[in-house]
C-alpha cells in the first residue's frame, strides 16, 4: 500500500475536517491534513507539530478501520451525512463525526485519538489549546463557508507518479 500524504488549505478539504483519507486505487490511500501554517498566534513549529497530531490520528484510524472491515464508502457516507445534518441544526458546532455512538468507526476514532493525546504530551502540546484551534477551523467554515472546494490538494504530478 503506497500512501499519498499530504497538507492542503482547510477549503481545500472535500468536506468541512481537518484531516481526511479515503482509498484512490487498491494500492493508493489518500491522506488530506488541513494546513495550520498562518493560523493566528501559531508558532511554525505548532502549526508543524499539529498538523503531525492529525496525520497520525488519520493514519491510525484508517488502519483500525480497514482491520475492522470498515470501508472508506462506509465512513464518508457517515461523515458527510453528519455534516449535512450539521446545517440543519441537527448537531451543534463542536460535534465531531466521529464521536458520535452511531458512527461506524467510533471506537476506531477514539483509539487514535488516544494516541493523538499521548503523542501531544510528548511534543508539549496544550491539549486544550490544540482542540480549540482545531474548533475554531472548521467553525470558520460552518460560519462563512468554504472559499473553494474545486481542488482536494490532487496535482497531475501525484497521478504521474503513482501511475
Amino acid at each position: 500500500m503506497d500512501y499519498d500524504i499530504r497538507v492542503i488549505p482547510h477549503n481545500a478539504q472535500r468536506y468541512d475536517t481537518v484531516g481526511d483519507y479515503y482509498q484512490k486505487r487498491d494500492d493508493l490511500k489518500v491522506l488530506r491534513i488541513s494546513s495550520f501554517h498562518g493560523v493566528e498566534d501559531l508558532t511554525e513549529m505548532q502549526a508543524e507539530d499539529y498538523e503531525f497530531l492529525i496525520m497520525i490520528h488519520e493514519l491510525i484510524e484508517q488502519h483500525l478501520a480497514k482491520k475492522s472491515g470498515i470501508s472508506d464508502e462506509e465512513i464518508d457516507k457517515f461523515d458527510m451525512q453528519f455534516e449535512d445534518d450539521r446545517k440543519k441544526g441537527l448537531h451543534n458546532p463542536d460535534e465531531e463525526p466521529g464521536n458520535d455512538p452511531e458512527c461506524p468507526i467510533y471506537y476506531q476514532h477514539k483509539m487514535a485519538t488516544q494516541y493523538e493525546k499521548m503523542l501531544a504530551v510528548d511534543l508539549g502540546v496544550d491539549w486544550y489549546y490544540y482542540d480549540r484551534i482545531v474548533q475554531s477551523m472548521t467553525q470558520e467554515v460552518q460560519e462563512n463557508g468554504p472559499d473553494s472546494k474545486a481542488n482536494d490538494g490532487e496535482d497531475s504530478e501525484t497521478e504521474q507518479v503513482h501511475a
